[in-house]
């Protein structure tokens, strides 16, 4: 973990600077209003609104995917939907899945599924990466901008709805192992070989995958679009403003992503931070933080506390020597004002997620 903080992030205004201990990390943390806009919550509903609560998080957005170890696109919707009636400060995002794909009817039940949800209350809809890495029919990889997704991506936008995409996974996801920049990136590819594209050419490369996904924005300029995983451009913040820049209807979120930023914070800080300044607008935060049916409260609360802290500490404070279990070595906190990360922490959410 980090060395102790011996300065609060910096705030507008005197009066904020006064509240709290001057090595209180946490006093400003719990001031700010704040969403995070990528979570699964699968279980622990109680505990986790507790939490959200006791950190100020107004809003919690729980994303489906169709990722079976998540159970079923209906038995999650069934959970969320449930979830949200119980606890207002939980918002969803809503998904389908390829399962019927032979089916000529096949787009008119997402359809059909879709305005259920939106009836329901879902902001968005999430497409993940088994569109592109897993999904094949007749013998190819269906990819993102196959046209039998048009009409669905035009509904979302008819409806006011975000397009919530997972395209693709990592850059290091098509390195060895042991050429991986992140220790978390390293252990989820150990755990899930599947996934891990080094040895598998037959799968369609990195920068097809992202091919995919700008021709689904060029097809439908009018979508409002979230990148999830800062876009899958997470290695290179030179890369991501630049794309950043040419899809301005998009944002991006850092769910699970953040230890890029830190292993490019250990190598020029300061090109970090003024990244982060520049594009807050299209700059949402989430963590992926994903709650399981098995976890104990115990479990869920520290799952959510380090997540929240780790990452409050790196864009927050002006610690300059701190560390986090999936970089190694230690890099420079980022020291953002308070508004850039009020707009990060909240009001990108709020723009990207109307209703919320």
């Amino acid at each position: 973990m980090s060395e102790p903080v011996t300065k609060k992030p910096k705030v507008d205004g005197d009066e904020q600077e006064k509240e709290g201990d001057e090595g209180d990390k946490w006093t400003l943390f719990k001031k700010m209003n704040k969403i995070d806009a990528h979570m699964h919550i699968m279980g622990q509903p109680a505990e986790v609104v507790r939490m959200g609560k006791e950190n100020n998080f107004s809003r919690l957005l729980t994303i489906n995917v169709n990722y079976p170890e998540f159970g079923t696109v209906q038995e999650q919707w069934e959970y969320a939907l449930a979830t949200k009636k119980e606890y207002e400060q939980v918002a969803i995002i809503a998904s389908f899945d390829q399962k019927d794909w032979a089916n000529p009817k096949w787009v008119d039940n997402v359809l059909e599924s879709l305005k259920h949800a939106f009836a329901n209350g879902a902001l968005g809809v999430k497409t993940w990466k088994d569109i592109g890495m897993e999904f094949t029919w007749e013998g190819e990889y269906i990819m993102t901008d196959n046209k039998r997704f048009d009409p669905i991506y035009d509904y979302i936008e008819r409806e006011n709805k975000t397009l919530v995409c997972h395209c693709g996974e990592p850059k290091n996801c098509w390195l060895p192992i042991e050429e991986m920049t992140t220790n978390n990136d390293k252990e989820y590819f150990k755990g899930h070989p599947q996934y891990h594209m080094h040895d598998k050419p037959e799968v369609p490369h990195y920068d097809e995958q992202l091919k995919a996904r700008d021709n689904v924005l060029d097809k439908h300029p009018g979508v409002r679009f979230m990148g999830c995983h800062l876009g899958t451009l997470e290695w290179d913040v030179d890369v991501l403003g630049k794309w950043l820049d040419a899809h301005p209807k998009a944002c991006v979120d850092f769910a699970h992503r953040m230890p890029h930023l830190e292993v490019q914070a250990q190598k020029d800080a300061d090109k970090v931070s003024s990244f982060l300044k520049r594009y807050q607008k299209q700059l949402a935060y989430g963590t992926d933080i994903q709650i399981h049916p098995h976890f104990t409260v115990e479990e869920t609360s520290k799952l959510m506390a380090d997540a929240w802290h780790n990452d409050w500490e790196f864009l927050a404070t002006s610690n300059k020597t701190m560390s986090v279990p999936e970089v190694t070595g230690e890099f420079r906190a980022m020291e953002l004002d308070w508004a850039t990360l009020e707009q990060i922490y909240s009001k990108t959410a709020l723009a990207w997620f109307p209703g919320i």
